[in-house]
């Protein structure tokens, strides 16, 4: 019997290397990690498939949401509409999204995956995935921060879960994007980049540094950050106050919740900010997931387009209706209507 788990771990390890050599080793985007005795047959052939942390679950569900068997959180009733029916009722295992987050254990071996998909490791997760190890459950992690990397992070977990057409349409579309958008922003002098500044929590007086993860859309879609710091941590949503808002001065608003949306828009306070005075406070299109951040996932593909057509209008003249149809088509599978189309642009919501 020892010996057979031995043959086993063998012919596993030998698998996912044959997998890693079919890779560009290029950067970090991404590594896999076996464990010591899933059989060949689980490992030729996966089905169950837990996603460790909310971006890692989102790109998962992208490739092919019928091998999830769990959810980071529980589905909101606004997202139900354009996600799957498989996912509306798998269980709620947490999962690592900062504050000390953690996926419940006994669950997650009750669910019993065959493979978990996570994020870059921190001493949280590292713990997590040397015990998985010790239970021959493998685990595959990806560095899911910079969008840059995601046609590569796509492809490859496309190969490992044996998705690659699937993954290949998906990867396309980001190189597509991704060598239009940050070339052209990158030539964008100083002087004409708007100041901008991410509206965060239900007062608005959240932001995150311009080294985030969170905020990496701004850079690239060639706005200036105004929150200039280095990152204390993953989690983010700095605490800032009105004064310093103030002192800012950004040309740009970009809102995550809808009643920070509201107070921006409407109190006295507010009424100095720059941006504010000019009508250019956006809300962030939310639904089914967030297109900016939180979670920072594939949906950043398109909410690159969103946040470069509203930060620089006259230069990226994009059809936003048209890509939002496309994206949605291809990405969550799901056909969006004229009229939820035009509720996202215009208030970030679709109406029920």
């Amino acid at each position: 019997m020892h010996r057979n788990k031995k043959i086993y771990a063998l012919l596993f390890q030998l698998m996912l290397i044959g997998i890693m050599s079919l890779t560009p080793r290029t950067g970090t985007a991404g590594t896999v990690t076996a464990g010591h005795g899933p059989s060949t047959r689980a490992a030729g052939e996966i089905k169950r498939v837990y996603g460790a942390s909310p971006p890692a679950t989102l790109l998962l569900y992208a490739i092919d949401p019928t091998l999830m068997i769990g959810l980071n959180f529980p589905l909101r009733d606004r997202e139900k509409p354009f996600i799957h029916p498989h996912v509306h009722t798998l269980p709620v295992v947490g999962g690592y999204f900062g504050q000390g987050n953690t996926p419940n254990l006994e669950l997650l071996l009750k669910i019993r995956p065959q493979l978990v998909v996570s994020g870059r490791t921190n001493a949280l997760q590292a713990r997590l995935d040397a015990r998985l190890r010790q239970m021959g459950i493998p685990v595959a992690r990806f560095d899911l921060e910079q969008l840059a990397d995601y046609p590569q992070i796509i492809r490859r977990l496309g190969r490992l879960l044996h998705r690659s057409q699937r993954a290949e349409q998906l990867a396309a579309y980001a190189d597509r994007v991704l060598a239009d958008i940050p070339p052209r922003t990158a030539s964008i002098p100083a002087q004409l980049r708007p100041r901008v500044y991410y509206a965060q929590g239900p007062d608005g007086l959240r932001t995150d540094c311009h080294t985030s993860w969170h905020a990496e859309l701004i850079e690239l879609a060639g706005g200036y950050n105004v929150h200039r710091c280095q990152a204390r941590d993953d989690f983010g949503m700095e605490q800032v106050s009105m004064e310093q808002v103030l002192m800012y001065r950004p040309d740009i608003i970009l809102v995550r919740e809808a009643s920070a949306y509201h107070r921006i828009t409407t109190a006295s306070a507010w009424r100095q900010v720059p941006a504010v005075r000019q009508g250019r406070v956006y809300r962030i299109p939310q639904v089914p997931f967030d297109w900016f951040d939180r979670p920072p996932s594939f949906m950043r593909i398109l909410g690159l387009q969103w946040t470069a057509s509203k930060l620089h209008p006259q230069r990226f003249r994009i059809d936003l209706a048209a890509e939002t149809r496309q994206f949605y088509r291809l990405f969550l599978q799901v056909e969006i209507s004229d009229r939820q189309i035009a509720d996202l642009l215009e208030s970030g919501e679709v109406r029920p």
